[in-house]
């Protein structure tokens, strides 16, 4: 892309978490999110993107909405319900956002 001047310094740590849907057992709301097995700190559920699959239907893929159906806590995610052992979640962290 052409720009007129400096061309912008994008930066943002974005970063895939690791998998928390193994541990879905019907029981547990609240997971620690890791990248690399180590905690990954958020500041808010904004600066998550998180994907849902339900059932393991690829048809189900959604994402879902900030503070509606996750918060977010240190390092934990917590859902309103306990996921099954047959759903599927990713979580993208958006890191530094909006930095130019």
């Amino acid at each position: 892309m052409t720009y007129i001047g400096k061309a912008p310094q994008l930066q943002g740590a974005y970063e895939k978490a690791d998998n928390i849907s193994t541990t879905f057992n019907s029981t547990l709301v609240t997971f620690a999110i890791q990248v690399n097995g180590t905690n990954k700190p958020i500041d808010k559920s904004t600066n998550l993107i998180v994907g849902w699959d339900a059932g393991g239907v690829k048809a189900d893929r959604i994402i879902l909405e900030p503070d509606v159906d996750y918060t977010v806590s240190g390092y934990n995610i917590t859902f309103p319900t306990a996921p099954i052992s047959t759903d599927y979640c990713w979580i993208v962290i958006l890191g530094d956002v909006g930095s130019v």
